[in-house]
């Protein structure tokens, strides 16, 4: 599920003056409530033994990270569509006659 697909989710996530801040709450809130749910997540280990709880905020700051940047390609993405289509829009020899004939 796309985070910014829910209006209200991404108004409080953007309208933050700290969304890192909170949507890593948000994320380990939503963890704990599962993990109180099932006692296999409560105590999950690694092969090195290390807890999952210890490394999870680890994984939701790159999460964000990764959420942070692929908004920021889809902006420029838009943005730049956006500017050749209003590019090609103009007729570029209007705009030549124009320009020379201004210069008179």
């Amino acid at each position: 599920m796309d985070i910014m697909e829910l209006k209200e989710a991404a108004i409080f996530l953007m309208g933050s003056s700290n969304p890192r801040l909170v949507f890593l709450e948000a994320f380990l809130s939503l963890w704990r409530m599962t993990a109180e749910t099932s006692s296999t997540l409560q105590y999950y280990k690694c092969r090195k033994g290390h807890e999952l709880l210890v490394l999870l905020k680890q994984i939701t700051l790159k999460t964000f990270k990764m959420f942070m940047s692929n908004l920021c390609m889809e902006s420029n993405s838009a943005l730049k569509l956006d500017k050749t289509s209003r590019k090609s829009t103009k007729n570029e020899s209007a705009r030549k006659v124009s320009k020379l004939q201004s210069d008179l």
